[in-house]
């Protein structure tokens, strides 16, 4: 990952001495994970919730989801733990976490089509099985310089920009192309 070094240095190893050392790893993937019941609720009920609330809680639940997620296995490094069912369990939650934040971008949205809601959670469940098919050809996972991370980032970022009504607006014009901007997130 490109900017995992800098994201561990500057924020992982900040925040994992907050981490008490008794609390089990696969329980920190499993609080990190059910930071995401708040994009999920607000995805099938907003409520009275404004849009930019609605983005900046998304963005906050998307922070605690990505440090818990590394946080977990500093843990299970930490305290000797790491086990075949924490690797089970971390990348549960990471395919979990995936198709919630994917339902929460498009119902953030409000109004892409259900079929963009379709391809992009396909898509993201075939990287998913291919990830895993290398795995047990090979006996490891592969990771590239640019992938889960760096597309939480972008999501990060498009979140922050989102929950701005001037640049919501500017999201949800139309490109040259005759789509919305959005469309190229």
């Amino acid at each position: 990952s490109v900017t995992r070094p800098l994201l561990t240095r500057v924020w992982f190893t900040r925040l994992f001495p907050f981490v008490p050392r008794w609390l089990a790893a696969n329980l920190v993937s499993l609080l990190a994970c059910g930071s995401l019941l708040a994009v999920l609720a607000l995805s099938l009920a907003p409520g009275g919730w404004s849009e930019t609330a609605i983005a900046l809680v998304f963005f906050a639940a998307l922070q605690i989801y990505v440090a818990g997620d590394h946080l977990d296995g500093m843990q299970a490094v930490a305290s000797g733990t790491a086990s075949p069912l924490g690797d089970f369990v971390d990348h549960y939650c990471d395919l979990w976490a995936g198709c919630i934040l994917v339902f929460g971008f498009w119902s953030l949205l409000g109004d892409a089509p259900p079929a963009a809601l379709y391809a992009m959670t396909v898509v993201l469940i075939a990287a998913f099985a291919t990830t895993y098919a290398e795995r047990e050809a090979d006996g490891r996972l592969h990771f590239t310089a640019w992938g889960a991370l760096e597309a939480n980032m972008i999501l990060a970022l498009f979140l922050l920009s989102w929950a701005v009504p001037a640049v919501r607006e500017w999201w949800r014009s139309a490109s040259p192309l005759g789509v919305p901007g959005y469309d190229f997130a």
